[in-house]
């Protein structure tokens, strides 16, 4: 029987805080994912296939979050040029979402000294001189920011349903 090996890391964070990040990570990967199909939606009308969907999916695949969210905010301008301010603060709540699954999956981790319980993290910012930001964060919290981020997703959804511009994909590419 071969030994497990423990990471470093695991030292440091505890497996309930891994969970958390880790729920975090995973719950941003299916918010990218969506926004290739509300992409796709509104780009294709009565779309109901997987095949009806995968142009616009494949075309959108390589694009960063911040370009489908872009392109989507072009379309929305177009379909529902009164509703873009609401529009706007919806895609804000999820460039915030992005920002801390970002601080939490790009910054190493170590327990938190100005916390009980939380790991802390520190990014660092090079452009127009060295800056650091520290921030310490329960497991408890991490989830909250899972959640936020689904809660911002479904914000999303609730805008684009209120205006028959929301389909759900085929199950084949959920």
């Amino acid at each position: 029987m071969e030994e497990e090996i423990t990471l470093p890391l695991e030292s440091q964070v505890n497996a309930g805080e891994l969970a958390a990040i880790g729920l975090v990570i995973a719950e941003w990967s299916a918010i990218e994912r969506a926004l290739l199909y509300v992409l796709s939606g509104l780009l294709v009308a009565d779309a109901k296939t997987s095949a009806d969907y995968a142009p616009a999916v494949f075309m959108g695949t390589g694009m960063g979050y911040r370009v489908l969210l872009g392109l989507i905010r072009a379309i929305v301008e177009i379909e529902f040029p009164t509703d873009v301010k609401e529009f706007d603060k919806i895609m804000e709540d999820l460039q915030k979402s992005a920002d801390k699954r970002d601080f939490l999956a790009h910054n190493p981790w170590s327990r938190s000294t100005e916390k009980a319980d939380a790991i802390g993290a520190v990014r660092l910012k090079t452009v127009g001189g060295v800056k650091s930001n520290r921030l310490d964060y329960t497991a408890k919290e991490i989830r909250a920011i899972a959640l936020e981020m689904h809660q911002r997703y479904e914000a999303l959804v609730t805008f684009l349903k209120h205006r028959g511009a929301w389909r759900n994909p085929p199950q084949t590419l959920a």
